[in-house]
């Protein structure tokens, strides 16, 4: 009794959020007490996604209905604004009646079944869209990798294998960076800990190049196997300090995400590693096409012989 009441007095909450959770709750909890709360707000409702809500719970609060044509109208309704919360309760509905055997008759059933279809086609679509959402996002991070690993192969013609290890040493700077400053600069420790990250793993590098790599230049072979053997070493290393199990806690500027679709929300921590990528990538384009370093690194990867002729 006490959750129905919060839950109704939430529905009149100043906070957005707070108000659509109180709307689902009661359609999820089919209070019928509610429905003319519900549509009272309806007509007064200007938010499109609170309006969305409020006409998806009224609808599946009516889904309880002891009324046919109030149930099929709910149904109808459901189908047309692709109601994936009302999908398992519809399709309930189609099976008979497991006390009295009753059945749908064949204007109501073809109605609840346009619903669903309408509903699982709305799914699919929902799910490819997040696949491809996915895929760009992991994408973007093999990208990040494929620019280090083109860089250094073309212009030091070494076999990188450890190239994923200098990653992880940069993911675990951000790790060390949290723990440090996450008290003193919650907001804002997450972006200090980019140039860190960066730095700390440009140090890896320069010292796995000054003690193992530069003895083995022109025997792309040995290069291959000795990152190998530093990747094995600076994983078992990282295990052994920090263990298997832990993470970078976004800043509650990266945490949520926004639904773009119904059901299918971007977490902002995907949507900013995207962001980070395609800077990264505009950044280096700038440097490779437009500053006499880009200008040196394309003529040693294209001639080397020639670029050396040249200091």
């Amino acid at each position: 009794l006490i959750k129905d009441a919060l839950t109704v007095l939430r529905l009149s909450d100043r906070d957005r959020d707070a108000r659509m959770t109180a709307i689902i709750r009661c359609g999820d909890s089919v209070q019928e007490s509610t429905l003319p709360t519900l549509k009272t707000m309806l007509e007064a409702e200007k938010d499109e996604r609170v309006r969305f809500v409020l006409r998806e719970s009224i609808n599946r609060i009516n889904l309880s209905s002891t009324d046919a044509l109030v149930r099929q109208q709910a149904v109808q309704d459901l189908g047309v604004i692709c109601s994936q919360r009302a999908l398992p309760r519809i399709k309930e509905l189609l099976e008979p009646d497991a006390k009295s055997g009753a059945t749908l008759s064949a204007a109501e059933e073809s109605v609840y079944r346009e619903a669903v279809r309408n509903i699982e086609f709305w799914q699919s679509l929902g799910r490819g869209f997040k696949y491809v959402f996915d895929g760009i996002s992991l994408g973007s991070i093999m990208i990040l990798m494929a620019l280090g690993l083109s860089i250094v192969f073309g212009l030091m013609g070494v076999i990188n294998m450890a190239h994923g290890a200098l990653m992880m040493i940069g993911a675990y700077a951000t790790y060390v960076t949290q723990l440090a400053l996450a008290q003193s600069f919650p907001e804002t420790y997450f972006l200090m800990a980019i140039p860190i990250s960066f730095a700390v793993a440009a140090l890896a590098g320069f010292l796995i190049e000054f003690l193992v790599i530069r003895h083995l230049y022109g025997r792309p072979l040995e290069t291959l196997l000795a990152t190998s053997g530093i990747n094995l070493l600076l994983t078992q290393l990282a295990r052994m300090q920090f263990g298997d199990n832990v993470g970078v806690n976004s800043p509650t500027w990266l945490q949520g995400g926004a639904e773009v679709l119904q059901g299918v929300v971007l977490p902002y921590n995907r949507c900013f590693i995207i962001g980070f990528c395609i800077f990264c990538i505009l950044l280096m384009y700038f440097i490779m096409e437009h500053t006499k370093l880009g200008l040196l690194l394309r003529a040693t990867t294209q001639n080397r012989g020639m670029a050396s002729t040249l200091g």
